[in-house]
């Protein structure tokens, strides 16, 4: 079992946001974390733009990591 971490960063076009830690391989995971990053979000006609600023030395263990970005659109 590698018992990896990950990071998660959530917003939406309406300028709400989130972040937690999931742990355990994805078993568990931590919604009272709360880094600070920053985020802004601008809605146009036709679409929305997100900006997400995330410190990459926000947790820094002393390992070695590598970033991975997942993004999910979900339109209503």
């Amino acid at each position: 079992s590698s018992k990896t971490t990950a990071y998660y960063f959530q917003t939406k076009a309406s300028g709400s946001y989130s972040d937690g830690i999931i742990m355990d391989d994805g078993r568990t995971s931590d919604e009272s974390w709360d880094g600070v990053w920053y985020q802004a979000s601008k809605v146009y006609e036709d679409k929305f733009e997100i900006e997400m600023q995330i410190p990459f030395h926000m947790e820094n263990t002393g390992q070695n990591y590598k970033p991975n970005l997942h993004y999910t659109t979900v339109l209503q």
